[in-house]
């Protein structure tokens, strides 16, 4: 009995859930969602970047087609500034940007 073995080659690896747009922002990658594939992410004019700048598509090594994105999709949040107290603005800034790390989980 003869049993086939495949092993994919590394070109032949692509990573889940190509990376998209962040919601206020745009993403560049060199080689769409395959193998070293390196996605860079950006905000738009008035936005901060939260997370990593960039994530790179990885062969994960256990012999099938799939691989692992270095890190998570970032998000954008628009920049805070106004004038009040430091405290309130801190309160605010992280209270937004959990709603959007929230909101950006959900739409993923």
């Amino acid at each position: 009995m003869l049993h086939a073995i495949i092993d994919f080659a590394f070109a032949d690896v692509t990573c889940l859930l190509a990376q998209g747009n962040p919601s206020n922002g745009a993403v560049l990658c060199t080689n769409e969602n395959r193998v070293t594939s390196v996605c860079t992410f950006s905000c738009s004019a008035g936005y901060d970047l939260v997370g990593s700048a960039s994530t790179t598509c990885l062969n994960d090594g256990d012999g099938d087609a799939f691989g692992v994105w270095s890190n998570t999709r970032p998000f954008c949040i628009r920049k805070f500034v106004t004038a009040c107290p430091a405290f309130s603005c801190l309160m605010y800034c992280k209270q937004f940007a959990l709603q959007t790390a929230i909101s950006e989980l959900v739409i993923m």
